[in-house]
């Protein structure tokens, strides 16, 4: 489970509407989540629950989004725009052994604020502890453009050649005095440990951004409010997470008021990675559906209304085939059965009608297991211990 802490009035913000304490905690126990409970204030902080799959839910922007469409106040799926760059991260082989993975984009005309910094870096860190497994599946780094130079380089070094400011340290450091003498260095050292390599973003003048997972530069890699453009990256082994993860952060920082830029990041195979927010689509028997929750939906248009409350898209129906539009940062859909899952809790779990499964059947033991039983007390009766 995820704890969010969110002002009511911010929540409300991106709502578009005043909801009270208890309709905003009516609506996240029908989307399956929980209000733990609110601070004694006019403008109380609320700390909300999330479970563990709903990524897209990790921030205030995330859970006002999902209350809005629960609540009918949206029901076309959300659109994000994203410019191509021309900005490039270009990964070497030297890195595979020990990070090999990384997606990247830019953020442009942050309406920065140290109250929007501070949200940011908290967004950060949750995923890091959440669906980073902290650090160890995603890390994330985030740092301003106007102190970098492009393109960006993501290599693997040894830990000796590896010098620069770490944040919140005196003067520079190599990357095994990082791991042993620096606060942060120490709790995350566990992750690169028994490496001969370390993995590290360089920009085309050498300076060192970061040394993921491990922590990033004072010089190029400490944001303040002051900066508008910045450069994020998620490094790890699982392309399709990190691309999931930067999916959930971009979109959030759009609707927090970012405009999101591409990036090539190309691999030393020939390939190349570009963040894109384009939609998915999955098809889904209603047949199926109805079977799973104990249903019998018959209309497209019954079933779009529910789709819609869970931020999906009907995009057709034949003969019982259900096209469904899946935005970009819901990475908790993998099957069927997830969509099925949504479509119970629009419909509402405790609308769901109670009755008996139209079956019987007489229980009995397994033919094996009654043979180990029986082999079992033998070999008891022969003195064996079991």
């Amino acid at each position: 489970m995820v704890y969010v802490y969110s002002r009511r009035s911010e929540l409300n913000k991106y709502i578009g509407k005043e909801l009270s304490t208890q309709e905003i905690k009516d609506t996240l126990i029908d989307l399956g989540m929980d209000l733990k409970g609110e601070t004694d204030e006019k403008d109380p902080e609320l700390k909300i629950e999330i479970t563990a799959e709903k990524m897209d839910m990790i921030s205030t922007v995330g859970i006002a989004r999902a209350i809005k469409y629960y609540r009918g106040y949206e029901t076309k799926l959300p659109e994000y725009a994203i410019s191509k760059g021309k900005e490039k991260v270009i990964v070497e082989k030297s890195v595979e052994q020990v990070r090999p993975r990384t997606v990247a984009a830019i953020m442009r005309n942050v309406p920065m604020s140290q109250e929007l910094l501070d949200e940011m870096i908290e967004i950060q860190e949750k995923m890091h502890d959440s669906f980073g497994r902290h650090r160890k599946k995603a890390a994330i780094g985030i740092y301003p453009i106007d102190e970098i130079t492009f393109p960006i380089t993501f290599k693997g070094e040894k830990p000796e050649d590896v010098v620069f400011h770490p944040l919140e340290a005196d003067g520079d450091m190599n990357g095994n005095e990082i791991l042993t003498e620096h606060a942060t260095g120490k709790k995350f050292a566990h992750l690169l440990k028994g490496e001969s390599i370390y993995p590290v973003f360089r920009d085309a003048k050498n300076e060192v951004l970061s040394m993921p997972p491990i922590i990033n530069s004072h010089k190029t890699g400490r944001v303040n409010e002051n900066h508008k453009d910045l450069f994020i990256e998620v490094s790890g082994h699982n392309l399709q997470h990190l691309d999931n993860v930067l999916k959930v952060l971009m979109t959030t920082f759009v609707e927090m008021g970012a405009q999101a830029e591409s990036m090539q990041v190309e691999y030393h195979d020939g390939t190349v990675y570009e963040l894109s927010f384009d939609s998915i689509t999955d098809t889904v028997e209603l047949d199926y559906v109805n079977k799973l929750i104990g249903l019998e939906l018959k209309s497209a248009k019954e079933v779009e209304v529910l789709l819609n409350k869970m931020m999906f898209a009907l995009k057709s129906e034949n003969k019982g085939k259900l096209e469904v539009e899946i935005p970009c940062f819901r990475a908790d859909v993998w099957s069927d059965c997830d969509i099925a899952d949504d479509i119970a809790r629009g419909f509402g779990y405790n609308n769901i009608p109670i009755k008996f499964p139209n079956i019987s059947s007489i229980g009995g033991e397994l033919p094996f297991s009654q043979f180990k039983e029986q082999f079992t007390k033998a070999l008891v009766s022969m003195g064996h211990l079991e």
